[in-house]
């Protein structure tokens, strides 16, 4: 685990893990390392999910996802899902997402309030994860915030992550989360990213931290100021075409997380 305290889990590796194993198994792991798991990650919401627009069936396949990703923290020890916000691929035109940021006040609150019942039927939390691209539906702090606000749940709470931050306009000025109750911090996530142009961009750009442009100082010394005091973990995507090993690959993320947290007083 190269130093790591925590691992954060993905439903799709969960499940290829278990084409040869079991949930058990994955237990049987993690209570007898050092190492333990932090938040499952991997689900994604769409727009309609709850509402009265939403389809049956594609609302009984994410549920279906949905209760598998809380079955599988519960049973290893984890306590809270990541969901992206709905995201719109095909965006077109001026208006970010597709859709205005009230029509997101009117569907995402109450979506989340029937994720949040859910949520407690496992003892779990869910962590709604900003992204700045103009694909998504929440893309800033004040709008992560407004949500929380009407949503109105203790166990549900935000995921902050440098990179997917920085795909709002590539800004660098993370001020706004100093604004964040530390309680309503779930879970965060830090990366770098090369300086290229915004529409660019994309997740297999992240990279080790301060190996790119993000203000890193910024983003961890307005997290101290909430008083959240939990995991920073480096999400790193595979990198198409790389040949580093593994090993070597964990080692970096852990050396250079450690060293912008410890520069920052925040380790």
């Amino acid at each position: 685990s190269a130093g790591f305290d925590y691992l954060e889990l993905r439903t799709d590796r969960i499940r290829s893990y278990l084409q040869k194993h079991t949930l058990e198994d994955l237990r049987t792991f993690f209570d007898s390392h050092h190492l333990k798991p932090h938040a499952i990650g991997g689900t994604y919401v769409y727009r309609e999910f709850f509402s009265s627009m939403d389809n049956p069936e594609q609302q009984e396949a994410l549920l279906k996802d949905i209760r598998f990703a809380f079955e599988a923290g519960r049973a290893v020890g984890s306590d809270c899902i990541i969901v992206v916000p709905p995201m719109n691929p095909e965006v077109q035109g001026e208006i970010p997402y597709g859709y205005s940021f009230d029509d997101t006040l009117n569907l995402f609150p109450p979506m989340l309030q029937k994720l949040s019942d859910l949520a407690a039927e496992y003892g779990m939390k869910v962590g709604i994860e900003l992204v700045g691209s103009v694909r998504c539906s929440v893309r800033t702090v004040a709008q992560g915030l407004q949500i929380l606000q009407a949503t109105g749940r203790s166990n549900i709470g935000l995921t902050l992550d440098a990179f997917n931050l920085y795909l709002y306009e590539k800004k660098s000025d993370f001020d706004a989360i100093a604004s964040i109750p530390g309680d309503q911090i779930f879970i965060v996530h830090i990366n770098d990213a090369p300086d290229v142009p915004p529409e660019t961009l994309k997740q297999a750009h992240r990279t080790y931290c301060d190996a790119g442009v993000i203000d890193l100082d910024s983003f961890l010394l307005n997290l101290k100021k909430t008083g959240y005091d939990g995991m920073v973990s480096i999400e790193f995507f595979e990198q198409p075409g790389n040949t580093i090993p593994p090993d070597q690959v964990v080692e970096a993320c852990y050396r250079t997380t450690r060293s912008a947290m410890a520069r920052n007083g925040v380790v």
